[in-house]
């Protein structure tokens, strides 16, 4: 399974089984009568068909970016490259064969015990439940999993081993959740995951090695939360990180070097913290940064040379803060290629 990196709001991380060429084609939906009947297919920009014209009912590639289809009276979900993965939407859909089970809004308050006997699974979506409580027992049987969705429920704890039986995960979501602590070592077994979020939780702490086993992340969410303080060397290991979401957080300080390591950052949002002085040194790595925003931070100033080293910066975004208007003249002349978005 090969991921790769999409842009709802910015980026948003999404899954797809395909080559990287055919990934990175924008498929569009279309339709064609043949002999009488309406069947479906994609095609790509230009309109040439890049997957035939053999499905009865379609719809465009989901946030996923994977395709509801359907032939006869088997649904799928469709990859870019045109492999069909067996879907089932309820429990009594679920058979042997079956590679994506997506149980969205159907107000379940735990996991389904049928879940112990699908060691097939690669996809698993459980989004907008009732969910309270889930435990290491109920993904035991599930290590081909690498897709995992859980956000929106009633999720309060989860314990360090919750998922140390799912080796295979790319991408991870316990968003919307009412989780209040993660334990330091609650990733280790997710050294291939590519995509995490934790958004719109009550986490307050988060230890120094928290992503240590995550080497492959691309994409992390951790918006919304409660997070005080970060250790300078919390994303030591996010050589690949492109895209990093801790707005909405009451982080004060930002070490010099906290993104040291992270130099394939392409967007960075910070906005909506408390940070009051920005180093000037904490983007000095950044040189693929292209988005960026700190606004909403109570910082005064900005270094003469602050983002010296992101030229390929197309937006900052820079509102509610208390730097002066020539600082963000400044600024302006500083990135001329930059458009900076501020309410000065």
């Amino acid at each position: 399974m090969q991921p790769i990196l999409k842009k709802p709001l910015i980026w948003a991380a999404a899954l797809l089984f395909s080559t990287a060429a055919l990934s990175a084609q924008n498929l569009k939906l279309s339709k064609k009568n043949i002999d009488g009947i309406d069947k479906y297919g994609f095609v790509d920009e230009k309109g040439a068909a890049k997957i035939g014209y053999k499905f009865d009912k379609a719809g465009d590639f989901n946030s996923y970016d994977f395709a509801r289809v359907v032939i006869g009276n088997q649904k799928y979900w469709l990859t870019r490259s045109g492999e069909l993965l067996p879907l089932a939407e309820s429990e009594k859909e679920l058979n042997a064969s079956t590679k994506v089970l997506d149980l969205t809004g159907q107000q379940l308050k735990k996991l389904p015990q049928s879940l112990k006997k699908q060691s097939q699974l690669q996809v698993l979506i459980l989004a907008h439940n009732k969910i309270e409580a889930v435990t290491a027992a109920d993904f035991a049987q599930l290590q081909q999993l690498e897709i995992l969705d859980i956000h929106y429920n009633k999720i309060s704890n989860l314990a360090e081993n919750v998922f140390a039986e799912l080796p295979k995960l790319q991408y991870l979501d316990f968003s919307d959740n009412n989780i209040e602590q993660l334990d330091s070592r609650i990733f280790a077994a997710q050294t291939e995951l590519q995509t995490l979020s934790f958004s719109r939780n009550q986490i307050a702490f988060l230890d120094k090695n928290i992503f240590a086993a995550l080497p492959n992340l691309q994409a992390l969410y951790f918006a919304y939360n409660k997070v005080a303080d970060l250790d300078a060397n919390i994303f030591a290991a996010q050589t690949k990180l492109e895209y990093l979401d801790f707005s909405f957080n009451k982080v004060s300080q930002l070490d010099a070097n906290i993104f040291g390591a992270a130099k394939n950052l392409h967007v960075l949002f910070f906005n909506s913290n408390q940070v009051s002085q920005l180093n000037p040194a904490t983007f000095a790595n950044l040189s693929q940064l292209t988005h960026l925003g700190i606004g909403h931070n109570p910082f005064t100033a900005l270094a003469e040379n602050q983002f010296g080293n992101t030229t390929k910066l197309k937006k900052i975004y820079i509102y509610n803060t208390k730097i002066s208007a020539t600082s963000v003249e400044n600024l302006r002349q500083a990135l001329p290629n930059c458009e900076v978005k501020t309410d000065l």
